[in-house]
């Protein structure tokens, strides 16, 4: 581990100026392309005359010659130009951000990566380096004191050596551990796997061919070695096992990674942790150390250099090759959390290198704002593959208050279903209004159809949601496209406005791609990416600028600027760019941000901003009613609403800063003219503002207007001082939509698609759900009418002169960023839209955005989108289909992706179709199992389509409910006292954890969902869930959810614990929660099909056929009835009262062949199962009486004496159960009473089989250890115990009984076979007890201190002892002696010896010899039984083999019986095992370990070290010592 200061050591070289200047210092001077930007940067001369205000005079909006041909051809790889930033840095070098400080909310920024280490100044660049998502949390709370030898017990098990220098008053080390691969990106993961693996596999051939070395010797000279056939198939089946293991292990390989031991401690004033990271250091048998030595490698602990929180002394460390990630450490709760913080994707550390990098030798590569210091709030949850969480952004914006911020960066985001609502939008206005901190964010990469920007950013007030913009500069030098564009255009996939409740949706726009810094373990500097995540780091910096010169220059002079006040200046004096139309505003925004004209306009202003306040806006439809809060704008989308004109009650309302003084509220009075945009809105021409809200009416008139976009807004200026432009926006759009024509044309003959690779899109937005799309130049296309084609053709029979639903599309011309849309209104009766684009002639395949989307109250704009990537060769034809909303408006948006070169043009076909359900909303069907059969009422509204109804069911729902785990409640309700969960005015976040317990009935693909909080991040009303879900047992992780759940793999029987935990500050909020219910999906493995009837008679009776395809008439209804589902189809989880979903189809594609995209959701209500038949009375009674007979009572039945006496013994016995033999009043009663039970009953088998187990089960006396001979004394106690069981059953009887076959046995026979079964299951489990306690005698007498090799505790701990029974080392070749004992056990198939035996170990003194023939006496009679190398009997099995010193027979064994409990068939009393004992997954798996690393006879030896060592690794992430940390 390398440690390093941030900010005081360059550890990075610097990047030396690219070699490619000096081949082409300049651009070339006739560049089109280089000369726009300076064109664009001029602003119209009204503009320039209002605001004639800098220092030098006017304003400096053009450029140079010089300035135009110094540029370095690849400074343009870092975008700056665009927004004016190198022009205001070469008139103010000093306003490059210092004195600015930036939070990045993002993946975490690495605090090693180039550029990243101090500001223009001299000063750390990185302030603080934070973990918002809890990822890198480790539970230290575990304490432990130092050994004398001066080291301490680490969780992991090893000892960990502390460096004496350390000083610790206390004496308390801390402890924890961690899986790396848990905290690093899955790319880094992922390579240090391959490496890994490597040599994994170096050292797996090796072994392999020793072990096929072995094998091959040894059938060489076995029959001259061995010539006893038994022996020598015995030793061959050992090595032969041992190959196998080892191939095996190869098919089977899982690296879960090194862990790391931490170690946290106070040393007087501040708290400091250490890492061990000895298991990132491989093994290497070949090294030719004893296996004792390669386990047993030193620590790397006291060799490392101890860190504190980052914010005290800016230290990182850095893990080694493969891996290469920087981390920090910061210690949280009294130590109890430590935080090992790295990042969770390359995004983070590229965002802040736009906003802030500083390159001192290669200033062209410099961010932005290259004096701001940053503060990296990770808030991409690494355990989520780097989506955010509301934890983290909540976290986030607690550090930003903490370090005094002036911005915030966040370039990530969701789509909402809620536009400027929800816990974190409540807790992001309190920032930006009260602590006045700038929130930048992306506009989202969904674009290029309207209404796509995502939360936050995008939907919310308080925060600038900044698109994405290509300069020809940026292109050329960044994307190195092929064909540069003329002009600078909006990127295709950036998100448009506006938002759902009417706001803009993009504020401004910047460029949206770079090449900027990444991590180290990138293992490069820079790196291009693209996306509106880029161009918000850009504005971000560009702002950055403003207020740094803003400080310079004094905020008293100048006012300190309110987040909305530098919003206005900032849209006030954009550079307009686009097409000058008016609806660009909801593409561009106000248009590209330009700082120096931002910057003087907020001088210029100070004095005029007083007091500092801003307006809200408020809209609802006149004599309608508006969500809580109103509107934010006037959208008017869907075709009723654009028949007719449209009034508005706009409320503006003047908002100050909560702690404003009355003097300021009575400073406000502004006269406002009020000016339309358009001439078909309308508003009021003047208003007078105070210091309360002020309504108005608005009027819409867009009757006149033609199809298609329109865009306008009413805007309020000063009456006296127009320059300070638009105090107030309320934007108005209109989408006028195309009435859908029906006539008809033949159809185009088709061609087929050519689909290629894709092109480059926006890497940059891993959790950005917005995708990515994009725009250029807009037009409305032409339209003319189709008719409906393809098959469609031939079923319209008689309705040829029938209106069809269909419209036909262009053609539409196309350059690189061309954009086209279509609003269509979607007929009612609608379900589902075919759509068929034609390519017309082009030289070379070009790249298509197609986008069709529709919006929904309360929902987001991907419920109702279908968008898709294609490319299409000249001539070509694609086809596709898509659900519709009926009656909604449809925007249908094409464009050729940007760096698509060359010319192209499109025209289409669309068609609607619709087979609806009456009376069905979007909750679909509601079945009833129990009631039989179901009519559903289908009805074809506008064409007659073919209709063939298919039902099937897909998944079961299993609602779950909270339960208490041991000693505790359901629900756990604690406050997060420490700082980094402490909101402004000391309010408490609350966490309360739900637990809840499952157990699948059958094995497939689960998923645990939230229902009311899943799919909302932003919109939640709950700060933040999550959900973990671990195996019950061994608590081993499975899976971590958040927002969006996923399937996992269950198995059924695996018993799994599943906490919830919910974060509010409202202790009542959560309280109301504390009995929430979970409901766990399963996908069914083969869906279940409703039969479909026509006649409701065929249904109920299940006669007659199903409904198979029809045609339905333009028109007509037709009746189907569902049939339940049959009983034996039905799981096993779906009992009565559940709930199994699906979807029915109906219609049929018309062009094409298969089921429409339109479905309805099927919830189905599970029936009662039937009760099994019961056997009859009369039966039972004969069984009875055969029963008697057997037992050879007299009589036909027991008289009630007797009765009463098997009762009352049946009692006694369920009594004697629970007695503590450790208590001695207890003891002896339970000895007298097993006494006279025996006596009145001498042969009664469960009275003699509970004995047994009771004995066998009892544990020692709390806080006791026995002593050997006290354990010898009570395994002979069992012994004796079994051998009255054994003693009290006829074998003979049994094999005779068990042997009948009869294919027309009678009750007596039945009841005779029965009889004997259960006799043969006491009898094999009285001989398992007898075989596993004589076991235990012989560990006692034979082997001091335990060390038997089948003792998996013992096994663990022999890799020192040198003291074997076998002298076989793989590599030194095996030794053919052998030992007695074993040899005359009869060997199951597959249970192979091989003899690699030595003399035993000397027994202690007076202890005496156990004997070894009582053993092999047991087994052999239990095998005369069972197979023990099946089921239940495995792990004696494995023992027996350990035993005889065949340590690879006895793994695969053990092997045999952890895959039993993983595949949910571990035994537990069946009819073939009796009530036989089975050990827990963990010791199983830690009793394989321990032969994997130990030398014979214990273990396998040289040959298995290398899986040893992984395995070790695998046994931290299987068996983990607490509960994870959310």
């Amino acid at each position: 581990i390398m440690i390093k200061a941030s900010g005081f050591l360059l550890t990075n070289p610097i990047v030396k100026p690219n070699t490619f200047r000096a081949l082409s210092k300049h651009y070339t001077a006739t560049s089109p392309q280089r000369a726009y930007h300076f064109r664009t940067a001029k602003l119209s001369g009204a503009r320039q005359a209002s605001l004639k205000m800098d220092r030098g005079g006017s304003l400096p909006f053009t450029a140079s010659a010089e300035e135009e041909e110094s540029l370095p051809l690849f400074d343009c790889c870092m975008p700056k130009d665009e927004v004016r930033a190198s022009h205001f840095l070469k008139e103010n070098p000093t306003f490059d951000g210092r004195g600015t400080v930036v939070a990045i909310f993002d993946t975490g920024v690495d605090p090693g990566a180039a550029g990243l280490q101090v500001t223009t100044d001299g000063k750390p660049k990185v302030l603080d380096v934070i973990d918002c998502t809890g990822s890198g949390d480790v539970d230290t709370s575990c304490v432990r004191k130092a050994g004398k030898d001066g080291t301490i017990e680490a969780l992991s098990g090893r000892r960990l050596p502390l460096n004496p220098e350390w000083t610790n008053p206390s004496g308390d080390w801390r402890v924890g551990t961690k899986l790396l691969f848990d905290l690093i990106p899955s790319s880094v993961a992922n390579r240090g796997k391959a490496e890994r693996k490597k040599r994994w596999e170096e050292a797996h051939r090796g072994a392999i061919a020793t072990a096929t070395a072995e094998l091959a010797k040894f059938d060489k000279d076995a029959k001259k070695a061995v010539p006893n056939d038994k022996e020598r198939e015995q030793i061959r089946s050992e090595l032969d096992s041992r190959l196998t293991i080892l191939k095996d292990a190869a098919k089977n390989l899982d690296d879960p990674g090194p862990s790391i031991d931490v170690v946290t401690w106070h040393d007087g004033s501040v708290w400091r942790c250490a890492l061990d990271t000895s298991d990132f250091t491989p093994t290497s048998p070949s090294s030719g150390a004893s296996s004792a030595a390669i386990l047993s490698t030193p620590g790397a602990l006291k060799d490392f250099e101890p860190l504190t929180n980052f914010k005290t002394e800016r230290k990182f460390g850095t893990f080694p090759d493969p891996y290469a990630t920087s981390f920090v450490i910061n210690i949280y709760d009294e130590g109890n959390v430590t935080c090992i913080v790295c990042d969770s994707g390359a995004h983070g550390t590229h965002v802040a290198g736009i906003t802030a990098a500083h390159f001192p030798q290669d200033p062209g590569m410099n961010g932005v704002a290259p004096g701001a210091q940053i503060i990296s709030c990770k808030i991409g949850d690494t355990r989520l593959g780097s989506m955010e969480t509301g934890t983290g952004c909540t976290r986030a914006l607690i550090a930003t208050l903490e370090h005094k911020a002036d911005l915030i960066n966040m370039s990530f985001g969701e789509p909402t279903t809620t536009p400027n609502g929800g816990r974190f939008i409540d807790l992001a206005n309190e920032v930006v209004h009260k602590h006045g901190v700038i929130f930048v964010s992306s506009a989202g990469n969904a674009g290029p159809a309207l209404t796509t920007v995502g939360a936050p950013g995008g939907t919310s007030s308080s925060i600038y949601a900044i698109g994405a913009y290509v300069s020809p500069a940026l292109a050329q030098a960044g994307h190195s496209v092929l064909q540069i564009p003329v002009a600078g255009t909006q990127y295709n996939w950036s998100s448009r406005g506006p938002t759902a409740d009417g706001d803009l949706g993009v504020t401004f726009s910047a460029p949206g791609g770079a090449i900027a810094p990444v991590p180290t373990w990138t293992q490069q500097k820079r790196q291009l990416m693209n996306g509106t995540s880029m161009s918000s780091p850009c504005a971000c910096g560009a702002i950055a600028l403003i207020l740094s010169g803003m400080k310079q220059e004094g905020m008293e002079a100048m006012g300190q600027p309110s987040p909305a006040r530098v919003r206005r200046a900032i849209e006030t004096t954009c550079l307009r760019v686009g097409e000058g139309k008016p609806e660009d505003v909801l593409t561009y925004g106000a248009g590209l941000i330009q700082v120096d004209a931002a910057y003087d306009y907020l001088r210029k202003s100070a004095v005029v901003d007083s007091p500092d306040f801003r307006y809200e806006v408020s809209v609802a439809p006149s004599g309608g009613s508006a969500p809580a809060g109103g509107l934010r704008g006037i959208y008017m989308r869907e075709p009723h609403e654009t028949r007719t004109p449209r009034a508005y009650t706009a409320t503006i309302t003047p908002k100050l800063h909560e702690d404003a003084p009355t003097v300021d509220k009575l400073g406000i009075e502004q006269r406002l003219v009020l000016e339309c945009s358009a001439p078909w809105i309308s508003a009021p021409s003047v208003i007078l503002m105070h210091c309360a809200a002020r309504a108005f009416q608005v009027a819409v008139d867009p009757c006149s207007l033609p199809p298609g976009l329109h865009a306008g807004h009413v805007a309020a200026y000063d009456a006296a001082q127009r320059w300070r432009g638009p105090l107030m926006k309320l934007p108005v759009v209109v989408v006028k939509p195309l009435q859908v024509p029906g006539s008809t044309i033949p159809p185009p003959q088709p061609q087929a698609a050519d689909v290629s690779a894709a092109p480059e899109m926006p890497a940059s937005d891993p959790p950005q759900s917005q995708g990515a799309t994009g725009i250029g130049a807009q037009s409305s296309g032409m339209l003319a009418p189709v008719a409906a084609v393809g098959a469609g053709e031939g079923i319209e029979g008689g309705a040829s002169d029938a209106q069809l639903p269909a419209l036909g599309l262009g053609p539409f011309s196309f350059g690189p960023g061309t954009e086209h849309r279509v609003f269509v209104a979607v007929p009612e009766g609608s379900t589902w839209g075919e759509l068929v684009l034609r390519a017309g002639k082009h030289d070379t395949p070009k790249v298509f955005l197609i986008r069709a989307s529709q919006l929904a109250p309360q929902a987001s704009y991907k419920d109702h989108e279908m968008r898709t990537m294609v490319t299409l060769s000249s001539g070509s034809e694609w086809p596709t289909n898509f659900r519709v909303l009926g009656g909604c408006t449809m925007e249908i948006t094409l464009a050729q992706f940007w760096t698509s070169p060359g010319t192209s043009t499109l025209a289409g076909d669309l068609s609607f179709h619709g087979v609806t359900i009456p009376h069905v909303g979007a909750n679909g069907l509601a079945i009833d199992g129990a009631a039989g059969v179901s009519r559903v009422l289908v009805h074809a509204p506008l064409r007659n389509e073919r209709v063939k109804p298919e039902a099937k069911l897909t998944h079961v729902h299993i609602p779950v409910r909270p339960v208490a785990p041991s000693g505790g409640k359901a629900s756990l309700m604690e406050p997060l006292a420490t700082d980094r969960d402490t909101l402004p005015n000391g309010r408490i976040i609350y966490r309360m954890v739900l637990t809840y317990k499952f157990t699948p009935a059958e094995s497939g693909k689960h998923r645990v969902t939230v229902p009311g909080l899943n799919t909302h991040i932003y919109d939640n009303a709950l700060e933040s869930q999550m959900t973990m879900i671990q195996e019950a047992d061994t608590k081993r992780m499975i899976r971590i959810d958040d927002a969006y759940p996923e399937f996992f793999q269950l198995t059924s029987g695996q018993e799994v614990e599943i906490r919830l935990a919910l974060r509010h500050d409202d202790t009542e909020l959560l309280e109301r929660l504390s009995d929430k219910a979970l409901v766990i999906e399963r996908k069914l493995e083969s869906p279940i099909t409703l039969p479909i009837y026509g006649d409701k008679r065929a249904a109920v009776t299940g006669t007659g056929s199903t409904v198979n395809e029809q045609l339905l008439r333009a028109g007509d209804s037709m009746p189907l009835y569902l049939s339940a589902a049959p009983d034996a189809k039905l799981p096993k989880d779906a009992s009565a009262g559940r709930l199994l979903v699906g979807k029915l189809s109906l219609g049929q594609l018309c062009r094409g062949s298969g089921a429409s995209p339109a479905t309805a959701k099927i919830t189905y209500i599970a029936q009662p199962q039937p009760e099994k038949p019961k056997e009859s009375k009369a039966g039972k009674e004969e069984e009875s009486s055969a029963s008697n007979a057997a037992d050879g009572a007299a009589g036909e039945r027991a008289n009630e004496h007797k009765k009463l006496q098997d009762a009352l013994r049946d009692a006694t016995i369920k009594f004697l159960k629970d007695m503590d033999l450790n208590n001695p009043a207890q003891a002896d009663l339970y000895h007298k009473q097993v006494k006279q039970l025996k006596e009145a009953s001498p042969a009664h088998l469960p009275l003699l089989i509970e004995h047994v187990r009771k004995l066998d089960t009892q544990a020692p006396k709390s806080g006791e250890t026995p002593s050997s001979s006290q354990k010898v004394a009570a395994a002979k106690a069992v012994v004796a115990a079994a051998e009255e069981a054994i003693a009290a059953v006829d074998a003979r009887e049994i094999a005779v009984a068990t042997a009948v076959k009869n294919a027309e046995d009678t009750p007596e026979l039945k009841a005779a076979k029965k009889e004997a079964e259960s006799k043969r299951d006491v009898l094999c489990e009285a001989l398992f007890r007898k075989a596993a306690a004589l076991l235990r005698i012989e560990e006692e007498l034979d082997y001091p201190g335990g060390a038997a090799p089948w003792n998996p505790s013992a096994v663990a701990s022999s890799s020192s002892n040198t003291s074997t029974r076998g002298t076989a080392v793989a590599g030194e070749g095996v030794s053919i002696e052998t030992t007695s004992g074993a040899e005359g056990t009869e060997e199951t198939e597959g249970s192979g010896n091989t003899k690699a035996a030595a003399a035993p170990q000397t027994p202690a003194a007076g202890a005496g010899v156990a004997d070894k023939s009582a053993f092999d006496t047991a087994l052999f009679e239990l095998r005369k039984l069972v197979d023990t190398s099946e089921g239940a009997y495995l792990p004696l099995h494995a023992k027996a083999e350990a035993r005889a010193s065949r340590p690879g027979n006895a793994l695969r064994t053990v092997e045999r019986a952890i895959d039993l409990i993983k595949d949910g068939k571990k035994p537990s009393g069946s009819s073939n095992s009796g009530n036989v004992p089975f050990p827990s997954l963990r010791t199983l798996y830690e009793w394989r370990h321990a032969i994997l690393r130990s030398p014979p006879p214990h273990g396998v030896g040289n040959l298995t070290l290398h899986l040893a060592e992984l395995d070790s690794q695998m046994m931290v992430k299987r068996f983990p010592v607490s509960h994870p940390l959310f």
